[in-house]
């Protein structure tokens, strides 16, 4: 009642056979992974972005925070690097992998109609 094993051709192309379902299938259990953990990150603020707020008197509450995050994820879900994420009148540039907001932008500043070095723009619902 003993088999004989066909060798390790077979398990070897077995093998073979998961790693091709593996990269075929979608994106890797560690792309996931990743993509979840970046996500999870709040977003930060750049000391440039900091001094626009203050200097433009723009505040953001708890849920506009939230707000801005989700978004965020929203963005990195399409495959976005620079977002635009415009909420009531202000709009908010963001390195969506490093989760850093570079700089904010007030109704004057939009007023130039023009936004530059952005793959994408979000629009968040905002509380007044």
């Amino acid at each position: 009642m003993v088999e004989r094993i066909n060798g390790i051709r077979q398990l070897h192309q077995l093998g073979g056979l998961e790693q091709a379902r593996r990269t075929q299938g979608g994106p890797s259990f560690a792309d996931l992974l990743q993509k979840q953990v970046e996500q999870a990150r709040p977003l930060k603020f750049s000391a440039h972005a900091q001094e626009r707020m203050a200097g433009r008197g723009i505040s953001l509450s708890g849920s506009d925070l939230q707000n801005l995050e989700n978004a965020a994820n929203a963005a990195a879900a399409k495959g976005s690097r620079e977002a635009l994420l415009m909420m009531n009148d202000v709009g908010f540039i963001v390195n969506v992998k490093s989760r850093m907001v570079l700089t904010a932008l007030d109704t004057a500043m939009l007023n130039d109609r023009v936004v530059t070095n952005i793959d994408s723009a979000v629009f968040v619902q905002g509380t007044k």
